[in-house]
């Protein structure tokens, strides 16, 4: 009898846990798809972020560079994000320097910092710079209310750049 309560006890628990909430059934990840164009030397550091429409950084989506010692560099980014994330939450968004010609894909997870970055009022911010080259800052994509997909060609270093939200 004893095993036969407890049993029933714990059921409703366990079918509690396979009940989908709503957010389960949401998007879950932005898939952001970025190639290079076909170049020679180094290649550039690209740094993703999301800021909300005023202009106030919300958090850091990637950095795909060389060398901790050249983040500085990014100028916009580093001026933005200065004070509001640790050493420990860029190192968390940080991957290799795409090559010239080459393209990476990164999932980024949803929500984050807190915030619905679907509801009308965040930006995806890219910069880019190059060791004695250019440097390309005022690149944005938003994410408008109902967002689903947008791309963008030719930006800057980039070739092509694509962010698609995925379920």
């Amino acid at each position: 009898m004893k095993s036969l309560l407890r049993t029933s006890l714990l059921l409703p628990l366990a079918l509690t846990w396979a009940i989908p909430t709503p957010q389960a059934t949401a998007a879950d990840h932005l898939e952001i798809t970025c190639s290079l164009l076909s170049a020679s030397g180094d290649p550039p550091m690209i740094v993703l972020w999301v800021e909300k429409t005023d202009g106030t950084f919300l958090h850091t989506i990637s950095m795909l560079s060389k060398d901790h010692k050249y983040y500085k560099d990014i100028l916009k980014w580093w001026a933005a994000r200065e004070g509001k994330e640790s050493k420990e939450d860029l190192d968390a968004s940080i991957g290799a320097t795409i090559k010239w010609g080459q393209e990476r894909t990164l999932n980024v997870p949803l929500p984050f910092a807190g915030a619905d970055i679907l509801d009308g009022n965040y930006v995806i911010r890219i910069e880019q710079r190059k060791d004695k080259g250019g440097h390309y800052s005022k690149d944005r994509i938003p994410l408008t209310a109902g967002f689903t997909t947008a791309e963008k060609d030719k930006v800057g270093y980039i070739k092509h750049i694509s962010v698609t939200l995925k379920h």
